[in-house]
C-alpha cells in the first residue's frame, strides 16, 4: 500500500487528470483510483473471510492511521508539495477517502485524517495571518505549523 500514497494522496491532482471534451479516457489510472480500488480489494477480501464489521473497521482505521502518517511525513519533507494549489488537491484527494469510507459505513475512522485535512487547510490559508493558521490545528502541533507551513518572506519560519 505504500507505494500508492503519496502519488495518491500528495501528487495526486483532480484537475489535470478530469479527461477534457475532445480528449479520450486517460490510459492509466489515477494513483488516487488505484488506492482506493487497493483498500476495496482488502475489504472485499476481509468480508469475504466473514470477518465481523467491527475488526474491519478497526483494520480500516489501523491502515488509514499509516496513510494519513506517511502522506503527512512526506508532505513535511517536501517543500515543492507546500503550496496553496497542492492544499487543494489534497484535500480532495482526503474527501475521497473519507468518501469510500462513508458507503462502507465506517465513519467513524476519518478522525485518523485529521491531521492531514488541518495540513491541507493550512496550505490554503493566507500565510500573513498567523493567528488564523494556528488556529486551525487540532491534531497538528504548533511547531509542526511553524515549521513547515509558515514561511515568512525570506523563507524563514514564522516565530509565534
Amino acid at each position: 500500500m505504500q507505494c500508492y500514497i503519496v502519488p495518491g494522496l500528495l501528487e495526486n491532482s483532480h484537475t489535470h487528470l478530469t479527461p477534457g471534451p475532445d480528449q479520450g479516457s486517460p490510459t492509466q489510472k489515477p494513483p488516487l483510483d488505484e488506492l482506493i480500488a487497493h483498500l476495496q480489494k482488502t475489504y472485499t477480501t476481509m468480508e469475504a473471510f466473514g470477518l465481523d464489521q467491527q475488526v474491519i473497521c478497526q483494520v480500516f482505521k489501523h491502515l488509514f492511521f499509516y496513510l494519513c502518517a506517511a502522506a503527512l511525513n512526506n508532505l513535511l519533507l517536501r517543500r515543492e508539495l507546500c503550496h496553496w494549489s497542492k492544499g487543494l488537491d489534497i484535500r480532495f484527494n482526503v474527501s475521497q477517502l473519507e468518501e469510500w469510507a462513508r458507503t462502507k459505513k465506517m465513519e467513524s475512522i476519518n478522525d485518523v485524517l485529521k491531521p492531514l485535512i488541518e495540513a491541507s487547510q493550512i496550505l490554503q490559508a493566507k500565510k500573513t495571518d498567523v493567528d488564523v493558521i494556528c488556529s486551525i490545528p487540532e491534531k497538528l502541533t504548533i511547531q509542526q505549523v511553524r515549521e513547515n507551513f509558515c514561511p515568512n518572506q525570506n523563507g524563514e519560519s514564522f516565530k509565534v
